[in-house]
């Protein structure tokens, strides 16, 4: 729900900076409280009101479908949903404020970034590995067949020193 969540917000954000609104103006013309358009702004309500998010739309002339297709768009571009995600935002009075990251959480990202790029790292000696493997194989299948080759060109010249010396033998009786 989170990349949802960031989503909504996002794109009521952009709404909201389009019309030069603020969240006390855009709750009175909605007739929403002032607290729910504040939370839908920062991010911090788990479930949107379907009724209110209609009426926040409806108070500015947006389209609801249009709204709502722009959100599923960007949820089926995943490059487009991380950088929506990205910030995380609070409420400070009638601001929505992005709040930088913390240390800690810079950190976290920092080590699950590390622990992704060393097992991708592993992916790659892996599939080397096996590359070599195969390599291997392939110049041994290789020496095998110029080694059959070999075999069937002496197994032919047997043969046509056979069947030359049996004619022989014939066109002598």
């Amino acid at each position: 729900m989170g990349n949802n969540k960031s989503l909504l917000t996002q794109s009521l954000k952009r709404i909201k900076e389009k019309h030069g609104l603020t969240i006390e103006s855009w709750a009175e013309k909605a007739n929403v409280p002032e607290s729910t358009v504040a939370r839908y702004l920062s991010s911090s309500l788990n479930i949107p009101n379907f009724p209110y998010v209609c009426a926040m739309l409806k108070s500015v002339n947006e389209s609801i479908d249009t709204f709502y297709d722009s959100i599923d768009k960007k949820i089926d571009d995943p490059v487009e949903a991380l950088k929506l995600d990205a910030v995380p935002t609070a409420v400070v009075g009638d601001v929505v404020v992005d709040m930088p990251e913390t240390a800690a959480a810079i950190q976290e990202r920092i080590i699950v970034q590390t622990e992704d790029l060393q097992a991708q790292k592993a992916l790659v000696r892996e599939r080397d590995a096996t590359i070599s493997v195969l390599e291997a194989k392939l110049e041994m299948m290789e020496r095998l067949l110029e080694e059959k080759e070999r075999t069937l060109e002496a197994v032919e010249e047997t043969s046509a020193r056979r069947l030359h010396a049996l004619q022989v033998l014939c066109s002598a009786q």
